[in-house]
């Protein structure tokens, strides 16, 4: 999904609530942090590169 999640989804796609089902000192957890962190930065990096009104359309056609 492209675009920063503005809530918390955790209840959107189970019954039941995933991260209380995984321990605390679960290796995932540790890691999540800095996977967040990094790709945040990669995103900042990137978002020139995106356009703001959605995908344009690539090869440009002469009548553009």
């Amino acid at each position: 999904m492209m675009g920063r999640q503005t809530g918390d989804q955790s209840q959107l796609f189970y019954l039941f609530n995933l991260e209380r089902r995984i321990p605390a000192s679960h290796l995932l957890l540790r890691i999540n942090p800095v996977v967040t962190r990094i790709l945040g930065e990669l995103r900042e990096k990137l978002a020139p590169f995106y356009s703001e009104i959605g995908r344009p359309l690539w090869p440009r056609t002469p009548a553009q």
